[in-house]
């Protein structure tokens, strides 16, 4: 399952099985095997229905292990497990980092979820620090010879240039800027 585009995604914002259908066939490519024992090949699954505090039913899945006979979801070991929010908002979120330019805050994503400020942040951490593993993390200077070179650069204007009405303290303060590039002709 490829997901390209924001409509491939908005099916997920409403159905919460079907994204877990989603994650669980990109997790497990070949059959749900045992993230907790990790090789565990003979599953059996458990659905139940879970009922929310405004009243509205689900029906989540869960799986349990015949090696360690323990129970786990697909979201177990992973940068979703504890997390209250469901599995749409997170492919979401996802989705939006890895496709903004400019990154996405977690400001902005507090709006387009609909969830608090807190939420949106811890996502933003989590997504960024499973970005550092692999196979993300191998992305630039691929190789063990691969040339990454660094540059840097300060923008921003002098502050009598800032001729807005709503002038603020940071003006003329610049920004720093750094740039990875690998000479293959990743950014």
């Amino acid at each position: 399952m490829k997901i390209n585009s924001i409509t491939d995604i908005a099916r997920f914002l409403t159905d919460e099985a079907a994204a877990q259908d989603a994650l669980a066939n990109l997790r497990w490519p070949n059959g749900v095997t045992c993230p907790l024992c990790e090789g565990g090949k003979k599953v059996y699954e458990i659905s139940y229905k879970h009922v929310a505090k405004d009243g509205t039913e689900t029906v989540r899945k869960q799986w349990k292990c015949g090696a360690c006979r323990k129970k786990f979801s697909v979201t177990s070991r992973s940068i979703f497990e504890g997390a209250h929010i469901p599995v749409g908002k997170w492919i979401y979120a996802i989705f939006l980092m890895c496709s903004s330019k400019k990154g996405v805050s977690a400001n902005q994503l507090s709006r387009e979820l609909d969830i608090s400020y807190k939420s949106a942040w811890f996502m933003c951490h989590r997504v960024r620090e499973a970005m550092l593993q692999e196979p993300l993390a191998g992305m630039l200077g691929g190789g063990p010879d691969a040339i990454v070179e660094l540059d840097e650069t300060y923008v921003g204007g002098k502050k009598k240039n800032n001729r807005h009405a709503n002038r603020t303290a940071k003006a003329g303060k610049k920004t720093a800027v750094m740039t990875l590039i690998d000479r293959e002709g990743d950014v």
